[in-house]
């Protein structure tokens, strides 16, 4: 089943008053894989000051891009599989 098939249910299970959402496991399971995928992308947002890690597990960062107060953070799968400690 290629990456773009994959269909991934995106509704949570529950919500709670203040707007968290709880997906299932098998939900948190099935967006790994899918970031994981050859050619995947995945992307963070966060405050310009606190950047997000350079390595997060599999995914190394390739470009850091600011927008006011917000910075976006794009990963890949790193080229040889395993994230080099930074």
């Amino acid at each position: 089943m290629g990456v773009e098939s994959a269909r991934v249910p995106i509704e949570p299970e529950r919500v709670t008053r203040n707007g968290r959402r709880f997906f299932s496991e098998e939900h948190k399971r099935a967006v790994v894989e899918r970031c994981l995928a050859a050619g995947a992308s995945v992307v963070a947002t966060a405050y310009w000051r606190d950047l997000p890690a350079d390595t997060v597990g599999l995914l190394r960062s390739t470009r850091v891009r600011r927008f006011g107060e917000t910075a976006i953070v794009f990963y890949r799968r790193d080229a040889g599989g395993i994230a080099a400690a930074g």
